[in-house]
Parts: C-alpha cells; sequence; structure tokens
C-alpha cells in the first residue's frame, strides 16, 4: 500500500490551527522598583489608586519603610504607562527591575528600630500602651524621646541615623514610642499617641532631654534636634 504524505501546507495549516486552539500562556513577572519621594504615611492607598486600573497589573505590594513597590503582572508591561502613573503622584521610579517574583520581604511590616539596638543604648518603652516619660529619662545623659511606627519610612531613616550617631556619641539615650500598627489610623488611636502626640503634626516626633532632665528640643526635625544636643553639649563642657 502507498501511504501519501500530507502537503506542507497541510501541515503548516495544521499547527497553526493547534497553536490558536492552545490557551494563552500569561507573561507573569513581577517589577521591582525603588520610588524616589514616596515617605508619606498614605501613599500605600494612593499606589494602588494610580495602578490598579493599569490593565496589566494583577497585584501591588508596598513597602512604605523602604519607599519600594513590587508590581506582579499578568500581560506584558508598558513601562511608560508605569512611569507615568507613579510620577502623577510626585514620585520618580528607581532602580527597575523585572523578576520572577517579588521579594518576601517586600510588604512586611518592620518596626524602624528593628534590628538596630544591639549595643547601643536604646530601649522601646511603649508599643502604644500609655507611657511615664519622666520616668525614663536616663540620669547622666541626653535622653532621645522617639516616637514613630512602622509603616512611617522617614521614622526608619531617623533609626537609621540615630543608631550610628549613637556609635560616636556615648553620652545619648534613646527611648523609643513605637505605634506599633501597620494602619496610620490604628496608630494615632494608640493611647500613647493620644498621651503625647496631641498636637504634633506628624512622625518621627522626637523630645529631647539633657542629663539634667531638662527639655532642650521637641520637633520633627532630626538635625534640628541633633543640633540642639550638640548646643547644649558644648554649654556643659
Amino acid at each position: 500500500m502507498t501511504r501519501t504524505l500530507p502537503s506542507p501546507a497541510f501541515v503548516l495549516a495544521a499547527l497553526c490551527s493547534l497553536l490558536l486552539l492552545a490557551p494563552a500562556t500569561a507573561s507573569a513577572e513581577a517589577l521591582l522598583m525603588d520610588i524616589e519621594g514616596m515617605t508619606c504615611a498614605g501613599c500605600r492607598v494612593k499606589v494602588r489608586d494610580v495602578l490598579s486600573p493599569l490593565p496589566f497589573v494583577s497585584s501591588i505590594i508596598t513597602s512604605d519603610s523602604e519607599s519600594t513597590i513590587c508590581v506582579e503582572t499578568s500581560a506584558p508591561h508598558d513601562r511608560s504607562a508605569l512611569d507615568e502613573a507613579i510620577q502623577s503622584l510626585g514620585y520618580q521610579v528607581q532602580n527597575f527591575k523585572v523578576q520572577e517574583s517579588c521579594p518576601a520581604e517586600i510588604g512586611a511590616v518592620r518596626d524602624p528600630w528593628a534590628g538596630k539596638t544591639e549595643g547601643r543604648d536604646v530601649v522601646t518603652i511603649s508599643d502604644g500602651e500609655r507611657v511615664d516619660i519622666a520616668a525614663s529619662l536616663v540620669p547622666g545623659k541626653f535622653t532621645i524621646i522617639d516616637f514613630g511606627a512602622p509603616w512611617c519610612g522617614p521614622c526608619h531613616e531617623a533609626a537609621d541615623r540615630l543608631s550610628a550617631y549613637l556609635d560616636t556619641h556615648s553620652d545619648v539615650a534613646v527611648r523609643v514610642v513605637n505605634l506599633a500598627s501597620a494602619d496610620v489610623t490604628e496608630s494615632y488611636a494608640l493611647p500613647a499617641a493620644q498621651q503625647h502626640l496631641e498636637y504634633a503634626p506628624g512622625i518621627p516626633w522626637f523630645t529631647v532631654y539633657d542629663p539634667k532632665g531638662r527639655r532642650i528640643y521637641q520637633g520633627l526635625s532630626l538635625d534640628k534636634m541633633l543640633a540642639a544636643v550638640a548646643k547644649k553639649r558644648a554649654k556643659l563642657k
């Protein structure tokens, strides 16, 4: 029996039919971005509002403390649309990377002083409960009362700078009031915030006392706070 082989045209048509019937494979990837300017308490909500409508976005993970966004996609991404959405918030995309998945640590909630206390005179005196500041002052040292929260990017930056500062200034102690919640509203509703931050416009909020327990600074500026400590230190010499 003689077999007739199918023509090349028939084979090509059959292959095309199979490709059309095959399920489409989604181009899933993770877009990891460092974001310049994303330091506000409500950044996470703002970012979700502008990125969620993009057709290639399937999920959004943000880290307010690290100013990082990871977008998981379900289709090929449009970089220009992504940049335009971020820029509409007044932010800039930096260190754009395409990965297979978002890092596990993105979105994890960490306290500002987590991993920064060893070998330093740093003690958390409140995780949101009422606290007696006067009873927490360290005799003979400048005592910085540092009010912060896990969601607060500038609070993490301040803890980074203060931890390095403590390594070269043994006459300074830090006592931390951590408004321990991942939610902004919940943090400000905690007893410690109601007790001490009624007139504070935001966090990080610093209250500083000299070695004799006299208050020498209160405010938002880390630079001004450290300048006040340096000025008082010079007078005490």
